[in-house]
């Protein structure tokens, strides 16, 4: 995976899409591939279009969130901007912070996506 996002980066592209770049991954790996890619977005200030289920990469990655739910566009903004929108269950009110997943799943909740 690190091979064809490098190969991808040779002719430094102003937009690199990828689609679940870390799928298949080990855990060492995922941290490795992530890393690249934000750093390849900072230092070449590369745009990186990102589709991902795997919450962990959002979080690593994404300054800018957008969820679509049964094709249509239901938020766009950032994690925190997430965070405030998503209503968390009496259990999760308790805990200081929510995670990525209970986030989506709040907000696929509250807007009858599920």
């Amino acid at each position: 995976m690190r091979c064809e996002i490098a190969a991808s980066l040779l002719h430094e592209p102003k937009v690199l899409f990828l689609d679940e770049p870390t799928i298949g991954l080990d855990a060492v790996s995922k941290i490795a591939v992530r890393g690249f890619i934000k750093k390849m977005n900072e230092e070449h200030k590369t745009t990186v279009i990102l589709t991902t289920h795997d919450m962990q990469d959002i979080e690593a990655i994404a300054s800018r969130i957008i969820l679509i739910g049964k094709g249509q566009k239901l938020m766009d903004g950032t994690l925190e901007d997430l965070r405030l929108e998503a209503e968390p269950t009496e259990a999760e009110s308790e805990s200081s912070e929510m995670d990525i997943d209970h986030i989506i799943a709040g907000l696929y909740a509250k807007l009858n996506i599920m």
